[in-house]
């Protein structure tokens, strides 16, 4: 459900960024396999399914992607420091270069 809404999040945040073409990578087969599929379903995360399509019809182009655990350690980073955040913001952490380069090399 957490990574629902930050996909959620994310899907906002490029879009008042009138970001054009997005990508979501993310490793949860459940939610990456409800946004890539057209079909209704009754789930407790349909109503977020629901609410990232329509935000996502937005874009000229969008794909969702399912990426290994082992290539998301950055996401992991940046989850975990998002927890001390309030409020909307866009930054570069300390540490998470490190964490980039370590998920391109897997």
């Amino acid at each position: 459900m957490a990574e629902g809404f930050a996909a959620r999040e994310t899907i906002s945040l490029a879009l008042r960024r009138r970001w054009k073409q997005v990508i979501l990578e993310g490793d949860s087969s459940t939610l990456l396999h409800k946004l890539g599929s057209s079909d209704m379903e009754l789930s407790v995360i349909s109503p977020l399914v629901a609410d990232i399509h329509s935000l996502s019809s937005q874009f000229e182009s969008v794909s969702f992607s399912l990426i290994s655990r082992v290539c998301n350690s950055a996401a992991d980073l940046l989850a975990r420091l998002a927890l001390n955040q309030s409020g909307d913001s866009v930054w570069f952490p300390p540490g998470l270069a490190v964490a980039l380069c370590g998920d391109l090399a897997t």
